[in-house]
């Protein structure tokens, strides 16, 4: 029993080895939790009320499953997401000055040249006259966030409050499809060492 053991530890190595390799940037992990601060600027606001100081957090890296199972519900029913994120632990937060926040709910890594980029998901805070007048914006329950952060100085992102989500089919990674319906942009972004 015990040498069939044996010869079967190196054939699952062997196959977790192949796996692995297969698998996205995004399945990447954290040595430590980061930490970012930056402006967030709403283009299109009046004037006084553009800006305001933002604060994240991501203490982990979503999982495979994770992963997979956001990318699934988008593809065979995007209504569910919202209740999907919901479920999943929280990887982070997002905050501003005298706010409690929100949690962030799934987190992937990819590099781009030499920067890093996070891709953040959470589910937005449903207004009462929102929820009450049923508007169309409720099919948008996600807000996606974006940051890139260059190895040294200032980096930017965007956030999209509410947004649709798909899946690239050529490179199988999320995309915002309404980035361009007013984003806030994000600018001065800035990564904590601690």
């Amino acid at each position: 029993m015990r040498q069939s053991s044996i010869r079967i530890v190196p054939t699952i190595v062997a196959a977790a080895l192949v796996l692995l390799s297969s698998l996205p940037v995004a399945a990447q992990r954290l040595a430590k939790p980061e930490w970012f601060h930056g402006l967030a600027v709403q283009m299109g606001a009046s004037p006084g009320s553009t800006t305001l100081q933002i604060d994240l957090s991501v203490t982990r890296m979503s999982t495979d499953q994770e992963r997979d199972t956001v990318m699934n519900t988008i593809l065979e029913s995007p209504s569910k997401l919202v209740d999907v994120l919901r479920k999943m632990p929280s990887v982070g937060r997002l905050s501003s000055p005298g706010s409690v926040g929100y949690d962030l709910r799934y987190v992937e890594h990819t590099k781009i040249g030499t920067s890093d980029r996070f891709l953040l998901l959470t589910d937005r805070p449903v207004g009462f006259a929102e929820a009450v007048n049923n508007s169309r914006t409720l099919e948008y329950s996600v807000t996606v966030i974006e940051l890139r952060v260059p190895p040294v100085g200032q980096g930017d992102g965007k956030i999209a409050v509410a947004a649709k989500l798909g899946v690239d089919a050529r490179t199988k990674a999320l995309t915002a499809e309404d980035w361009a319906i007013s984003p806030v942009l994000i600018q001065a972004l800035e990564r904590e060492r601690r």
